[in-house]
Formats: structure tokens, C-alpha cells, sequence
């Protein structure tokens, strides 16, 4: 989902002030602080974590792949041949796909 950047208070264009206010302050303040903790971390822990976060963007990136498939074949009428079929059904209707992929187009139809 992206930011509604139009309606936001930090929209880009007439707000230019307010993002390099911000930018000054994290680069004074937030950088520092962040940069310090992360040299606390141990290589061994940071190995861990980095592979921890790079095995849960793999299941995020083939579940969302998964139920794009999914939603593809139910507006061909194709039924669930399988539980995970049945489960995506179940949880991922088209009224979600469509929610939290607002960009996606399938051809002529529109989830």
C-alpha cells in the first residue's frame, strides 16, 4: 500500500520544509543513536538476524505471488484443488487483493 501523499501532512510538494527539518534532525539526533546500537551487535547475531529477515521477505514475496495466482485463477472460475487453495479462498478474497494490491490489473477485469 502506498501514502495517500496528496492528503498527507508530509506531501512532498508543499512541504518541502517540514522533510529537510526532519532530515536535519535524524541525521543530528536519530543517525547516531541508531548507527551506535548497531555496532553493539555481535557478527554472529547479525548474521542471524539478517538471515531471519531475508527467510520471512522470501515468505512474504511467494505468499503474495501465491495469492495473486490464486485470485487469477478464481476469476477463471477454476476451484480450489488443494487446502492451500481453499485457505488463500478463505482469507484472500478479491475484496482484500484488491485492498492490498490497489495497483495490480489483471487484463480487463479489476479484482
Amino acid at each position: 500500500m502506498g501514502w495517500a501523499l496528496e492528503v498527507s501532512v508530509l506531501a512532498i510538494g508543499s512541504h518541502r520544509f517540514v522533510w529537510g527539518t526532519m532530515s536535519l534532525v535524524w541525521i543530528k539526533f536519530g543517525y547516531p543513536r541508531v548507527s551506535g546500537l548497531i555496532e553493539k551487535i555481535t557478527p554472529a547475531i547479525g548474521k542471524a538476524a539478517t538471515w531471519t529477515i531475508v527467510f520471512l521477505l522470501v515468505i512474504d514475496m511467494v505468499l503474495s505471488g501465491v495469492v495473486i495466482l490464486r485470485s487469477a485463477a478464481r476469476r477463471e472460475d477454476e476451484a480450489p484443488a488443494n487446502f492451500l487453495e481453499e485457505y488463500i479462498d478463505e482469507n484472500y478474497p478479491d475484496e482484500v487483493v484488491k485492498r492490498n494490491w490497489r495497483n495490480i490489473r489483471f487484463g480487463a477485469y479489476e479484482p
